[in-house]
């Protein structure tokens, strides 16, 4: 539960800013999920007896649920910087996928799978 609310960004939301080629919109993401997986390469000698492994960090992917007013609608590309976590720093992800947009009294929203921008 949160400390303090003033009421102005729901509990477990966050204001995500994206660029693309039709410009710039703030969003309000909620149910915003990063995944971090490893991956292992497993080895084993001529017996099929287990000899070695290396586990080591995988692609970065998540989700979101973003909410919108008059701003225009997410787009497959579009980028944004977040600092999820302080030891890692400022990390860019960019949307892969956007879902059925639905609106609801005036709000538009829309769940995407962001994808985590390597080499920038």
């Amino acid at each position: 539960m949160a400390l303090k609310n003033d009421g102005s960004l729901n509990y477990g939301s966050m204001v995500l800013e994206f660029t693309g080629p039709a410009g710039t919109a703030s969003y309000v993401a909620d149910n915003v999920k990063i995944n971090r997986p490893t991956f292992k390469i497993e080895s084993r000698d001529h017996l099929n007896r287990p000899d070695g492994k290396v586990v080591d960090d995988d692609f970065v992917t998540g989700t979101a649920t973003l909410k919108w007013g008059n701003a225009r609608a997410p787009q497959n590309g579009d980028e944004t910087t977040i600092e999820l976590d302080s030891a890692i720093g400022e990390e860019v992800f960019y949307i892969t996928n956007v879902g059925l947009q639905l609106e609801k009294a005036g709000l538009k929203m829309v769940e995407v799978a962001i994808d985590k921008k390597y080499n920038t």
